[in-house]
């Protein structure tokens, strides 16, 4: 079976990072025996995104990219804009496997500071066999919590049962907390690989076989906002079998920014705030 792996994912105003992200990724894969070609999509940037993307497919021989400008104006929804991005090299890869099967698997990354120092196992080579989908753990806590679909764990979109709570009369920052925060749990990596429902968590390995005719078509949820694309992806995908794993030992930086409220101390704190009740003023 080929060695070769299709690298893809959306950018948008990732001018910073972008460059580092790469680097450490391709390290980390050539390292593990795999060959990365990238192609990445990218849209409504206001930074030097779009031209760190010319200078890299003008220097790199394995770099490609494709830019649809202002999304925003026509798909104003972010996440049926990204759903728009993300299938745009879903087309790409079954473009180049038409006639062999160039590319067995995608590895679909995010390239902001989650990926900055991914780190694979070093026996890495089992993510890339087999027909299952593996997604990434992290260093912290893990925290990609909207992706997420896990029995006992995250059983539903956070807007959703945050919406519920606030209903049911919670203060906000408690619903947030319950929600989210206390979801963020830390995962140990010698933790052995578990399937779930759905996941990403920055970064993710697909066999290309099972991506066959599926595309990102995010629901539409209380008629209000869309669920997550991953989610979408990963029920098509489960429909037709795939499993959906959360590989432990596979991990990035994640997001301090979305998960410092899931700190035990911070969460502490949070929650015996969120219970206080202050006066009203009369005046």
């Amino acid at each position: 079976m080929s060695k070769k792996v299709l690298v893809v994912g959306t950018v948008r105003n990732c001018s910073k990072p972008l460059t580092r992200a790469l680097r450490v990724l391709e390290k980390e894969l050539v390292e593990i025996g795999r060959e990365p070609e990238f192609f990445l999509v990218e849209s409504d940037s206001d930074d030097d995104t779009v031209n760190q993307l010319r200078d890299l497919s003008s220097t790199q021989a394995n770099f490609r990219f494709v830019s649809f400008g202002k999304l925003q104006t026509t798909i104003p929804d972010r996440i049926q804009r990204i759903a728009f991005c993300r299938n745009a090299y879903l087309e790409e890869l079954e473009k180049l496997n038409l006639d062999e099967d160039r590319f067995p698997h995608l590895v679909v990354a995010d390239f902001d500071e989650v990926n900055s120092r991914i780190q694979f196992p070093r026996n890495g080579d089992w993510l890339f066999s087999g027909e299952s989908v593996f997604a990434t753990n992290q260093f912290g806590r893990y925290y990609d919590i909207l992706a997420l679909r896990a029995e006992g764990w995250v059983e539903e979109d956070y807007r959703l049962s945050t919406k519920r709570l606030l209903a049911d009369g919670i203060r906000p920052l408690r619903a947030y907390l319950k929600s989210v925060s206390q979801k963020q749990v830390h995962i140990r990596s010698s933790t052995k690989a578990f399937e779930v429902q759905s996941a990403f968590g920055g970064l993710a390995i697909y066999p290309a076989k099972a991506l066959a005719g599926i595309r990102y078509v995010p629901e539409l949820l209380s008629g209000v906002f869309y669920e997550c694309e991953h989610v979408s992806l990963s029920k098509s995908l489960r429909h037709k079998g795939t499993k959906i794993m959360i590989a432990p030992s596979l991990r990035n930086n994640g997001s301090l920014r979305h998960t410092f409220a899931s700190i035990p101390a911070v969460l502490f704190i949070l929650k015996a705030l969120s219970t206080l009740r202050f006066p009203r003023r009369t005046n």
